[in-house]
C-alpha cells in the first residue's frame, strides 16, 4: 500500500511539472508606436527670490521596429520626438520654454515570466535627441529672456521596466495577437537643454533645465511577417493532490 502511495504521488508531481511549461509562439518582427508622459526637472539660480518652477512637463512620440532574438531577447530601433514644456513662475507673470525636436533610439530588452505566466521586461535603450543651437531674445514690459544653446545633439539613456500584455482579438490578416506594454522610465540626459537667462532691473536669473525626465509609457506592438518565434510560458503548477493511504479503500 505504501508502494502503491509513493508511486501515485511521483506520477502526480511529475505531471504538474511537465504541465507547468506551456509553449507557445509570437512573431518575430513589430511595429510598435509609443506614447510617454513625464516630469523634467528645474535648474534655477539658487541666490534668486523672484521666479520658481511650475509644472515641467515633457512629452515622447515615437514609432519602432522591434525583432525578438529568442524568449528572452529583443531589440529595437525608433524615431520620434521629445517635447517639453517648461513653466516658470515671476512676480508679475510665468514664462514658459516650449521646444521640441526629433530623436532617434536604440534599445534591447529582456523579457521574464511571472507565476501566472504573464510576461514583463526590462529594457535599456540609448540615444540622441536633436539640439537648440543659437541665441533667442524674448522682451517682454518687464523683464527680458535671453535663450542660448550650443549643443548639437543631446545624449540620453532611458531604463525602463513594465509589462506585456495581449489583446484577445488577432489583427486581421495575421495568425498573432496585438501586444501592448505598460512601463516605467527614467531617461537621463548627459547634457543640459542650454541656458535662458531672465533679466530685469534687479538681478538676473539662470535657468539651466538638464532635460532629464520620469515617466510612464504606454506601446502598442503590431505583428509584422509571418516568422515566428517559439517560447515557453511558465504557469504556477497545480498542488499535488495527496493520496494517504489510511484513506483509500482496503482491497
Amino acid at each position: 500500500m505504501h508502494r502503491t502511495f509513493l508511486l501515485l504521488l511521483a506520477i502526480q508531481c511529475s505531471f504538474s511539472s511537465l504541465c507547468a511549461q506551456k509553449k507557445n509562439t509570437n512573431n518575430q518582427y513589430a511595429f510598435a508606436m509609443e506614447l510617454g508622459l513625464g516630469t523634467s526637472f528645474p535648474n534655477i539660480s539658487p541666490e534668486n527670490d523672484l521666479w520658481s518652477a511650475g509644472l515641467y512637463a515633457s512629452g515622447i512620440f515615437a514609432v519602432s521596429l522591434t525583432k525578438r532574438f529568442n524568449q528572452r531577447w529583443s531589440g529595437d530601433f525608433g524615431l520620434g520626438f521629445t517635447s517639453y514644456f517648461l513653466t516658470n513662475r515671476g512676480p508679475v507673470d510665468k514664462y514658459i520654454l516650449d521646444f521640441a525636436s526629433p530623436h532617434t533610439s536604440a534599445g534591447l530588452t529582456y523579457t521574464y515570466w511571472n507565476r501566472k505566466g504573464q510576461e514583463s521586461f526590462i529594457r535599456l535603450r540609448g540615444g540622441l535627441q536633436m539640439a537648440y543651437r543659437g541665441t533667442l531674445v524674448d522682451e517682454f514690459e518687464t523683464y527680458t529672456v535671453v535663450i542660448n544653446g550650443d549643443e548639437l545633439f543631446y545624449y540620453f539613456v532611458q531604463p525602463e521596466i513594465g509589462i506585456r500584455r495581449y489583446f484577445k482579438r488577432k489583427m486581421k490578416g495575421s495568425r498573432f495577437k496585438i501586444a501592448y506594454e505598460i512601463a516605467a522610465f527614467y531617461n537621463h540626459r548627459f547634457n543640459s537643454l542650454g541656458t535662458a537667462d531672465i533679466l530685469d532691473v534687479t538681478q538676473t536669473i539662470r535657468l539651466e533645465p538638464q532635460g532629464s525626465i520620469l515617466g510612464a509609457s504606454v506601446r502598442i506592438l503590431f505583428p509584422q511577417g509571418n516568422k515566428k518565434i517559439r517560447v515557453k510560458k511558465r504557469k504556477s503548477p497545480r498542488p499535488p493532490i495527496i493520496y494517504h493511504p489510511r484513506g483509500m479503500a482496503k482491497v
